[in-house]
């Protein structure tokens, strides 16, 4: 007897799910093995790509701007992180801190400011990116509010004055 469609694409979900890591690494080898294929494919069909997925984006816009909320909603740390790295990345800065190593540093400092030891409100540039400080982990710092914006594009050594901030440069390159 002849599946219908319902039930072949339930068996179909049966087996991803129950094949993911199987499917993940055939699909790293197969990307592996046909890289200047693919290459080749996507460059011969980037409008067709493109209008396709133009297409798909208005057809299921409110689904997708949706799914986009209620994700940021769940990770808003992450979320400002890769705002973050992106502006570095703008501004030619290296940009590497991952979540985890922000939330070390937040241990480190018992999720205080920095500065003042307030509650920590803001990701502050140690060294202003303005003056070359990259979004890496050993110049990522909690800090509070008022210490961010008074602190501004100062140097830390004339914010907080050169004893301080080797305590802090300190800390943070453990």
């Amino acid at each position: 007897m002849a599946q219908t469609h319902e039930e072949r694409l339930a068996s179909q979900k049966r087996y991803r799910d129950n094949n993911r890591d199987k499917i993940k690494e055939y699909g790293i080898k197969y990307r592996k093995e046909n890289q200047e294929y693919i290459k080749r494919y996507r460059e011969e069909n980037r409008e067709r790509n493109k209008e396709g997925s133009a297409k798909y984006y208005q057809d299921n816009i409110v689904e997708i701007k949706t799914k986009g909320k209620k994700w940021r909603d769940a990770n808003k740390l992450r979320t400002k992180i890769n705002t973050t790295k992106r502006r570095a990345r703008r501004l030619n800065l290296p940009a590497t801190l991952t979540v985890e190593e922000w939330e070390e540093t937040l241990n480190l400092f018992e999720n205080k400011c920095v500065y003042c030891g307030d509650d920590w409100e803001h990701m502050d540039h140690f060294i202003p990116s303005r003056h070359g400080g990259g979004y890496v982990k050993e110049n990522i710092v909690p800090a509070c509010g008022d210490c961010n914006k008074r602190k501004y594009t100062s140097l830390p050594e004339d914010f907080c004055g050169e004893e301080r901030a080797n305590e802090i440069k300190e800390m943070v390159a453990q």
